[in-house]
């Protein structure tokens, strides 16, 4: 920062720099469990003790074995701390493009924790081959 007078000529006092600092720590990453039945991926997890929990994001990826938000996107958006489960038919939610056959192939899945400060920390990945949890 700095401070100008104009008049006929311009006068500025020298620059003061002030850095901000985020004192509120990354939340904690949660743990995930899933499991696989008629077609379906069911995903629970711990409820976050994040003290200003904004919501879950639950991500998945066909091509990435660390989903993360916000690159990867969302399947589900979740407020609610002690909502901790999530099951998945391959529906076309979120930002998911197209329904897709969870029995086959190989997918991904992270459950992300963001607070107000839109920090954010994933969960270790899940994964799902050919209808298989690994």
């Amino acid at each position: 920062y700095r401070i100008c007078a104009d008049g006929n000529n311009i006068y500025c006092s020298n620059v003061v720099q002030v850095t901000a600092e985020n004192e509120n720590e990354k939340p904690e990453e949660v743990s995930l469990l899933a499991s696989y039945s008629n077609g379906s991926l069911t995903l629970n997890w711990e409820e976050s003790e994040e003290r200003d929990f904004k919501y879950y994001k639950v991500v998945w990826s066909q091509t990435t074995a660390t989903p993360v938000y916000p690159t990867d996107g969302y399947l589900k958006a979740e407020s609610t701390a002690s909502n901790t489960s999530f099951t998945d038919d391959g529906s076309k939610v979120g930002s998911r493009t197209a329904a897709v056959d969870l029995s086959r192939g190989t997918h991904y899945y992270s459950v992300c924790v963001v607070d107000s400060q839109n920090q954010v920390a994933c969960s270790e990945a899940v994964t799902l081959v050919e209808g298989v949890v690994q």
